[in-house]
């Protein structure tokens, strides 16, 4: 499974992302709606066909640049 996390506290984004890892998922960060949009934008056009891997994004309610 590939995660995106997503806020714009540095230290929520680390800590968040530890615990997704553990839990065995493919991390990406985002530090805002701006990055977070391309983010997936990019996931979803070089996503391989093949590829049946799941992919979720957690975020803060309260994003900026969106």
């Amino acid at each position: 499974m590939r995660v995106l996390v997503v806020d714009d506290a540095r230290s929520v984004r680390v800590l968040s992302a530890r615990m997704v890892e553990r839990l065995g998922a493919v991390v990406q960060a985002a530090e805002n709606g701006r990055e977070a949009v391309e983010a997936v934008a990019k996931m979803l056009l070089h996503d391989d066909a093949d590829d049946d891997t799941e992919a979720t994004v957690a975020f803060d309610l309260s994003l900026i640049h969106i």
